[in-house]
């Protein structure tokens, strides 16, 4: 099979699409089959694996540099695992190393523009679909077409245009997540999509159609992403007209929030989780869902600097929110939270002993949005991740290459 035609880009593009659908934050297996979404995942990662080694003429992992991160992180955790620290290393460990076999995968078969190209696109769709679905929703014309129970205390909603990880308010309290588990990852994938656009393409229409559509699923973390993207790259006196027309754009619907927010109650919910969340945390005040791990969280970490396990966390401190970024920092200690995080420490030195000033703002962009949802050891994630720190620094990347048998 040349993977490089047509037909064969679109059959691996199939079979990375059933393979990736119960690996976080995908989840549409899930209502491809409620019962079998995950062996549809399984049985597609081998057929994908078997096709790489049937047809291709070399393998090739990840850079040397991105290895021996993986290979410290890996051994970290096993070693930690054996101490009977925490079941949760071992859980750890496996996410990384199915993120790690994702990234094999995805490098032996896809080159990287086309495929980071489609994803983009892929995105972009997403954000258009929630904002079309959502209006046919408030207006009647479509409902919720299937319910799946999710992770046990959480049901999955499918729009047909979107997917809702809760849905049992309102129609107009629906928060779109395009097609993933909930509006924060979709939210943190554009995140990462902006950055990788704006470091290998500078698509002017991707970008504003990135910083702009996923404003519907109502997430603070994109608020803070579209702030700190203007903030970094906007305000230079060579992109004001671009500037102006992002601002004007953003006060344009800021006052149409304002002014029709009373008559209507999307807009009412609408500016509920988006305006008046972020005057809440400029004011001081945290976000309910993560206050007890913002609250809690530096107590229980200058108590326990070397690490405790997550189940002693949560029997002495069972109001402690896990998703913020005292969570690894508790779990693992000090020493721990710098091998958790050294993918972002390591390219944070490597930039600034470079002056690589667009690594060292990427760096920073993801860093901040890590500080709510810290856990990144997934395989969609943890490959874009790699394809926008390490798969282009020529520095670090080397490939191992061997003939199929």
């Amino acid at each position: 099979m040349k993977i490089f035609t047509k037909k064969g880009r679109l059959s691996y593009y199939i079979i990375a699409f059933l393979a990736s659908g119960t690996l976080y934050p995908f989840i549409h297996n899930f209502f491809i089959s409620r019962k079998y979404g995950s062996l549809i995942s399984i049985v597609f990662l081998g057929l994908w694996l078997f096709s790489i080694l049937l047809f291709h003429k070399k393998i090739i992992f990840p850079n040397r540099f991105f290895n021996l991160i993986v290979l410290i992180q890996g051994i970290f955790f096993l070693i930690c695992f054996s101490l009977n620290y925490s079941s949760n290393v071992i859980i750890q460990f496996s996410f990384l190393v199915l993120s790690y076999f994702f990234i094999f995968l995805c490098i032996n078969t896809f080159n990287r523009e086309s495929f980071l190209n489609l994803f983009i696109r892929f995105n972009i769709l997403a954000g258009l679909l929630s904002i079309i679905g959502l209006i046919l929703v408030i207006t009647g014309f479509t409902q919720v077409l299937q319910v799946v129970d999710y992770q046990g205390d959480f049901k999955l909603y499918n729009y047909g245009f979107f997917f809702v990880k809760w849905g049992e308010d309102l129609v107009y309290e629906l928060r779109p997540a395009g097609f993933y588990d909930e509006p924060g990852s979709f939210a943190f994938i554009v995140m990462l999509l902006l950055l990788i656009n704006r470091k290998f393409y500078k698509n002017r229409k991707y970008e504003y159609l990135l910083l702009l559509l996923p404003l519907v699923t109502t997430s603070l973390a994109h608020i803070f992403t579209v702030i700190l993207y203007f903030i970094f790259f906007y305000l230079k006196r060579r992109n004001t007209k671009r500037l102006l027309t992002i601002i004007g754009l953003l006060i344009s619907l800021i006052f149409i929030i304002n002014t029709f927010n009373e008559k209507n109650d999307f807009l009412s919910f609408f500016k509920r989780r988006t305006l008046t969340r972020f005057e809440g945390f400029i004011n001081g005040e945290h976000d309910a869902s993560r206050q007890g791990g913002i609250e809690l969280g530096p107590e229980i970490f200058l108590k326990n600097p070397f690490g405790i396990s997550r189940e002693k966390v949560e029997i002495l401190y069972p109001e402690f929110v896990n998703e913020t970024i005292w969570g690894p920092l508790i779990y693992y200690g000090l020493i721990g939270g710098i091998i958790y995080f050294l993918p972002f420490i390591s390219i944070l030195i490597n930039s600034m002993l470079k002056k690589n000033r667009d690594n060292l703002i990427f760096v920073i962009i993801v860093f901040i949005n890590l500080f709510q949802r810290p856990y990144y050891m997934y395989p969609l994630i943890l490959l874009l991740i790699y394809y926008l720190f390490f798969d282009n620094s020529k520095s670090l990347i080397i490939n191992y290459k061997y003939k199929s048998f």
